[in-house]
């Protein structure tokens, strides 16, 4: 069985207004009477068929029943025609379930005023069986709030200007009332005022409500709506108000005095020029013609002007053309025929392209005769000269030993050969001899140079010119750039397997890409190169926390310079890719010269930078004109350098190195 709902709420509307908006008569109509309405609303789990309801009261007494059986059904009813009466009318409601276990009661009293919708509030009592024992509910009656009388004032007036607003509502138990003013449109200056003022702020109609409560509108609210209007300005709505030409010549803009709104309408006007007449908003021309001689010419002596059904129109002819040069056909001349034959054709002027007669229209075609005096062959409309040769002997010595003539397509042409020259004294490029050079150093760092012999770098003897063996020299600087020592030099260490702690070089492998083999050469900075004197073995000061800036050269050396290189030019070059080299360490490649008899001062320093160089390998080159006699007998060093702090990467990977002499 569904669980009980002793208490159910019903609300009863009394309805009445002014008769201007169509809910109830004015006194002098129909007497001092009102409305009543009602609308019950049940849970779920309760069916109730039949609502019956009575009203008593001053000499009244009348009811009936509503059914409320069907789907969508509501327990309401309205009752009009309530007599304003000495005292309160009593509105009673019961109801017995379909299973007649449940029965429901409940009234409430009322009173009428003219004019005025009341809202009641009923608590109907629900009763079920004595089964399960028994309970007392005591509950709390409210009386809604009800909106008693609204003044609007007056109902159109003009944008800019106000309308006045008032309200007054009761509530019996002396409940706090809460008003509430809305409108669509326009601005009201106290929404929440029992009294207040609405300023029109556009042309049009707006409908203004005004609401009361007393539960904040959780279920009493009581309100009532007025329409009202704004014009544009005082008097006709129309007053002031500019419709602008929407550019039709057909239609009319204007003002309508009914809402002072523009409005369009179609004419029956004249066109512009007198052209037509207007119609259903368009203007339908007049006949332009009536035969055809009313149409202006084409222009065209293959089309006709024509009128048809009033309408200037064209036709195409098959008239002979002008001067009888051809047919019309399709509105457009076909000229007769140019030729016959061939012959009836002008020559071309040309040995390779023959005049033809094609369908009467003269043109042209290539041919493939012989050219005059037998020098080629017509092709493609132009004589192709007969081949100067078949093989490359058929052509004449260049007399230069670093080109050659050859044949090309029977065509006599040169190229450029790389022979060794006359004497073997050089090697043919770009069409002249290139003298020998003669070999310093050459260097790949492949076997038989042991990437696990830590002396290999020391070791090295692939110089042509002894050059002696991979060294390095280090400077050591403060942070600010001021010298603190050096060291050096030294053998350069193959740092992968030496037990030194000094770290600046290292042959290395799987750096390289077909042409750099299986093992480079690594070069890089160690800032704990230099920590103590190699004579006293005494710590020195610092550059180890990293903030001195340490300078590491690793460098091949020829001491001295013999008169033979005096005059030849010294190109250093080698394969180069970045390896970790980060912030701010430098890196380059160089050719210095030191003259050891002025305290090793430093007589020429030509570098490359390598600092910004790719990941990827490219070749790079330097070069020296040993041409001051002064030179012989100093030192010439080719290397490499790098300078870094704080411990930042420096590594730079180099393979394929050559010196040589030209």
């Amino acid at each position: 069985m569904p669980a009980p709902h002793p208490v159910r709420w019903i609300v009863i509307l009394l309805c009445g207004a002014l008769a201007a908006f169509g809910c109830a008569s004015t006194d002098t109509e129909q007497g001092a009477t009102g409305s009543l309405s009602l609308d019950l609303v049940l849970a779920g789990d309760i069916e109730i068929d039949v609502v019956d309801w009575e009203i008593t009261g001053n000499g009244m007494d009348m009811g009936g029943s509503i059914d409320v059986s069907g789907p969508g059904s509501t327990a309401s009813f309205e009752v009009f025609g309530l007599p304003v009466g000495q005292e309160p009318y009593v509105v009673e409601l019961s109801a017995v379930s379909v299973d007649q276990q449940v029965t429901c009661r409940g009234s409430a009293e009322f009173d009428v005023e003219v004019g005025v919708s009341t809202p009641v509030m009923v608590i109907l009592n629900c009763k079920l069986p004595q089964e399960l024992g028994a309970v007392r509910v005591n509950g709390k009656f409210n009386i809604c709030a009800q909106l008693t009388k609204m003044v609007v004032a007056p109902l159109q007036t003009s944008v800019g200007n106000d309308i006045s607003l008032f309200s007054t509502a009761s509530d019996e138990e002396g409940d706090p009332i809460a008003y509430m003013w809305t409108s669509h449109s326009g601005s009201i200056a106290d929404p929440v005022a029992a009294s207040t003022t609405y300023t029109c702020t556009e042309v049009g109609d707006d409908d203004i409500t005004v609401l009361v409560t007393d539960d904040d509108g959780t279920y009493c609210m009581s309100m009532w709506t007025v329409r009202v209007t704004c014009v544009s300005g005082e008097g006709n709505p129309c007053d002031g108000v500019i419709c602008e030409d929407d550019g039709n010549e057909c239609t009319d803009e204007a003002c309508n005095p009914a809402n002072g709104q523009c409005e369009t309408s179609n004419n029956s006007n004249a066109c512009e020029n007198d052209t037509g007449t207007c119609n259903a908003g368009v203007c339908e021309p007049n006949a332009e013609c009536a035969v055809d001689g009313d149409c202006p010419a084409t222009g065209n002596e293959c089309i006709d002007a024509v009128c048809n059904a009033g309408t200037c129109g064209t036709s195409n002819n098959s008239n002979a053309c002008e001067n009888d040069t051809g047919t019309c056909n399709a509105g457009v001349c076909v000229p007769d025929a140019e030729c016959a034959v061939d012959g009836d054709c002008p020559a071309t002027g040309n040995e390779c392209i023959d005049a033809v007669c094609d369908a009467g229209t003269c043109g042209t075609s290539n041919n493939s005769n012989a050219c005059e005096n037998d020098t080629g062959t017509c092709n493609a409309g132009v004589c192709v000269p007969n081949a100067e040769c078949a093989v490359d002997g058929d052509c004449p010595d260049t007399g230069n030993e670093c080109v050659d003539p050859v044949c090309n397509a029977g065509t006599c042409e040169t190229s450029n050969n790389s022979n060794a020259c006359e004497n073997d004294t050089g090697t043919c490029d770009a069409g002249v001899c290139v003298p020998n050079a003669l070999s310093l150093y050459a260097q790949d760092f492949e076997l038989p140079m042991d990437v696990l012999n830590a002396n290999a770098l020391i070791e090295d003897t692939a110089a042509e010119v002894p050059l002696g063996p991979w060294l390095f020299f280090a400077n050591v600087f403060d942070s600010v750039g001021n010298l603190k020592f050096n060291f050096g030099p030294f053998g350069a260490p193959n740092a992968t397997v030496s037990p030194s702690d000094t770290f600046i070089s290292a042959v290395v492998t799987l750096e390289g890409d077909v042409p750099q083999g299986d093992q480079q050469l690594s070069v890089f900075n160690d800032y704990n190169c230099c920590d103590r004197d190699p004579i006293t073995g005494d710590l020195r000061q610092g550059h180890g926390n990293g903030t001195d800036r340490v300078e590491i050269s690793v460098f091949q050396e020829l001491n001295p310079i013999p008169n033979a290189l005096i005059g030849q030019t010294l190109t250093f070059s080698f394969d180069a890719k970045r390896g970790n080299i980060e912030g701010a360490t430098t890196a380059f490649a160089y050719i210095q010269t030191l003259d050891p008899g002025a305290g090793f001062a430093q007589t020429n320093f030509i570098p490359i930078e390598l600092t910004s160089i790719p990941a990827s390998w490219a070749r790079y080159s330097i070069t020296l004109a040993l041409t001051d006699p002064l030179l012989e007998g100093q030192i010439l060093q080719i290397g490499f350098r790098n300078t870094a702090q704080n411990f930042e990467g420096s590594g730079i990977f180099y393979d394929n190195v050559l010196a040589t002499l030209e």
